[in-house]
């Protein structure tokens, strides 16, 4: 062992010096110990941030975009307000007759239908006594697509109620919810902000019907790579779609006023947020074309 006085080496068990006698001062084992410890953790460490890091901060990132895409607050789409008004049956057994009429469903397709509104025959009869009023169908959603509302039938009638629409009433509504966001997310990667749009979609079979209402700022040529894309299936057999600009507004603006006039009607959303352009499609053939139909700078 050296001492530390004049650099003469010594035996290991040497407690003092045999040069110079003075007393060799031996690092403890514990020292050692705590600087072998150190040593190594600041190696840990360091391997911690060169690989695990970047690791779980990808991870979160991609787990965080993931969460914004289920959860884009343009699909939601409110409930209008008079189904809304209607939501309560005038008895209590017209709830339990559409349950029951639901059973069927619920059981093949595995999900459970909530009741939204209720709509009766209108007659004379039914105007002097709300107890004489029949249940013509109810509006209804389903678990598994809570915002894509439907209309179920339980008594048939001569305004429009038939029995066997029930048939395709959950999946067409299940389409029509598929449809208007997969229309979303081709907009979103053609570089359109889904805020300027709102889409509304009617699926009748082996095609479609959809309005889009859109801010004068968004690229009517982006709009036309989003239907050629999206047009570009076999099962797509027929389809028309509208595309209303606006002077103004925005995707929440245009829902919020929708739920209230219950209907995308293009006169109403011209008069609220000003009309500007009007394009539809002359067909489905790829490469779709869309077709200028007016062109205003004011309010109807």
């Amino acid at each position: 062992m050296k001492c530390n006085n004049c650099g003469m080496l010594n035996e290991n068990e040497s407690k003092f010096c045999s040069n110079c006698g003075k007393k060799i001062n031996k690092k403890s084992s514990l020292f050692i110990f705590i600087i072998t410890v150190l040593v190594v953790m600041i190696i840990g460490l360091l391997l911690i941030a060169i690989f695990v890091i970047p690791s779980v901060t990808k991870s979160t990132n991609n787990s965080k975009q993931n969460s914004d895409v289920s959860n884009n607050d343009y699909l939601d789409e409110p409930i209008p307000d008079w189904m809304k008004n209607h939501a309560t049956p005038i008895r209590t057994s017209d709830e339990t007759d559409a349950k029951n009429a639901f059973k069927k469903d619920e059981e093949k397709y595995n999900t459970k239908f909530n009741i939204i509104g209720y709509m009766y025959q209108t007659s004379e009869e039914c105007r002097r006594d709300t107890n004489k009023c029949v249940l013509s169908y109810v509006y209804a959603s389903s678990e598994k697509y809570p915002q894509s509302v439907f209309h179920y039938c339980i008594n048939e009638s001569k305004y429009g109620c038939e029995l066997a629409q029930n048939e395709t009433a959950y999946t067409n509504s299940v389409k029509e919810w598929e449809y208007k966001k997969e229309l979303y997310e081709i907009a979103g990667k053609e570089g359109i902000n889904n805020q300027n749009i709102y889409i509304y979609v009617n699926y009748v079979k082996d095609g479609f019907g959809a309005e889009i209402v859109a801010n004068k700022n968004v690229d009517i040529k982006a709009l036309e790579k989003v239907l050629n894309k999206f047009y570009d299936k076999e099962t797509i057999k027929s389809a028309y779609v509208s595309i209303f600009m606006t002077q103004k507004g925005n995707n929440s603006e245009y829902k919020k006023y929708a739920q209230g006039i219950g209907i995308a009607d293009e006169y109403a959303f011209g008069r609220k947020f000003g009309s500007y352009k009007k394009y539809v499609t002359k067909d489905i053939k790829s490469p779709v074309k869309l077709e200028l139909k007016y062109d205003s700078s004011g309010d109807y």
